[in-house]
């Protein structure tokens, strides 16, 4: 890894500023106009994929709480019902804000 860095330094000192500032805007416009859109699409695919598994997590588990309220006789452990639907709105909200937080 030593010998990529001192390459690297070698090979960008001996260039111009005005290349080296050239290449970095390429770079990051680059970055901007391709790569940066393509990242919220996949995170936002990605968020729905969560979103979907925990609304049948909860589903699920609201049909467990529910059995076990009926044959415990009114007692219901409400703490993970709780935890899923905290977890729920986080991600589904999360696609508005997360960006902004990020700094995109």
């Amino acid at each position: 890894m030593n010998i990529l860095n001192q390459l690297y330094f070698l090979a960008i000192s001996h260039l111009p500023a005005s290349t080296v500032a050239t290449i970095s805007g390429a770079l990051e416009s680059a970055f901007n106009n391709n790569v940066k859109p393509e990242m919220k699409a996949i995170g936002n695919i990605i968020m729905y994929i969560i979103s979907g598994v925990l609304i049948i997590a909860f589903v699920v588990k609201g049909v467990f709480v529910w059995r076990d309220y009926r044959h415990n006789g009114g007692e219901i452990q409400w703490n993970v019902l709780l935890v899923l639907f905290i977890c729920l709105v986080v991600v589904v909200s999360a696609p508005s804000w997360m960006w902004s937080v990020i700094g995109w």
